[in-house]
């Protein structure tokens, strides 16, 4: 696996679990050059279990999308209502455990989407123009306002 990044540009938004929002966003940032680690789902492992009974394994995007619902780790987030878990890689290491993003207020419009069941997407765009294209589908497809944070975090910060 490549080194993580430095620099963080993430965007979120949430989704319900039935949308193909998810797929759409997946499905239209692989071909411009997104990896797998670049993407987190976070949810209850409900809802989570849910997106991943939905993924087809003869999709091009297959390898992104299970990426999203495997290897999932348990999430700190005291103002949720229910247990979270999202997928493992830099964005859930350092946005979610290492800052406590979902605790603070600037999550605050999240929390009624996770604890109602729906799962929020976050994308990492590597530069400027990735986190426009990743801001622009998640507006698109999303079911809720799109929040985004850039943040500088050394790699050497990251045990």
């Amino acid at each position: 696996m490549a080194a993580p990044p430095e620099m963080y540009r993430v965007s979120l938004s949430p989704f319900q679990v039935t949308s193909s929002g998810i797929h759409s966003v997946v499905g239209d940032l692989t071909p411009k050059g997104f990896l797998p680690q670049q993407f987190c789902l976070v949810g209850t492992p409900q809802a989570i279990a849910y997106v991943a009974s939905s993924i087809n394994p003869s999709t091009p995007t297959y390898p992104q999308l299970s990426h999203l619902v495997s290897n999932l780790q348990g999430v700190h987030a005291p103002n949720a209502t229910t247990p979270l878990v999202a997928s493992s890689g830099p964005i859930s290491d350092v946005l979610l455990n290492q800052k406590s993003w979902l605790s603070s207020s600037s999550a605050k419009p999240l929390y009624a989407h996770l604890s109602k069941g729906d799962v929020v997407l976050a994308v990492n765009g590597l530069d400027h123009v990735q986190f426009v294209d990743a801001s622009r589908l998640l507006l698109r497809h999303g079911d809720g306002n799109v929040l985004t944070l850039s943040f500088h975090w050394p790699s050497s910060s990251i045990p």
